[in-house]
């Protein structure tokens, strides 16, 4: 039936069919073209925010692996002050007991000097860590 009805066009009947066509096929294409474009640009975006969030993640897991490699260091350098200050007390301790101290002032200076000696061990050790 249709074939029939195009065999019976005429040149000008034709030619205005195939015009249609050709707009309707540049019409086509247009469209495929836009929306070829648009997947492209989504895409294009989808991977951009994925790699930005694995690299975020990745940050992420790095400073809590830098965050707990300080803490670890912290620990390990209050650890290390802790024991030296045992032992100062210890030595203190011998001292009191050999040498003995007989007024209450000079207690209070040794307790003073230990307090002093602790706070420069655990400088020294922060600054060996940070070094």
């Amino acid at each position: 039936d249709i074939a029939k009805k195009w065999k019976a066009l005429g040149p000008s009947g034709r030619e205005r069919v195939e015009m249609m066509a050709k707009e309707d096929l540049t019409r086509y294409k247009d469209e495929v073209r836009a929306y070829e474009e648009e997947l492209v640009q989504r895409n294009r975006r989808e991977r951009e925010e994925i790699a930005m969030k694995k690299r975020k993640l990745e940050e992420d897991e790095a400073n809590s692996r830098a965050a707990k490699e300080e803490k670890e260091r912290i620990v390990a350098a209050a650890e290390t002050a802790q024991a030296r200050a045992g032992q100062m007390e210890l030595q203190r301790r011998y001292y009191d007991d050999h040498f003995g101290v007989t007024d209450s002032a000079g207690a209070g200076a040794g307790a003073a000097a230990s307090i002093e000696d602790l706070r420069r061990i655990l400088e020294d050790e922060i600054l060996q860590i940070e070094a």
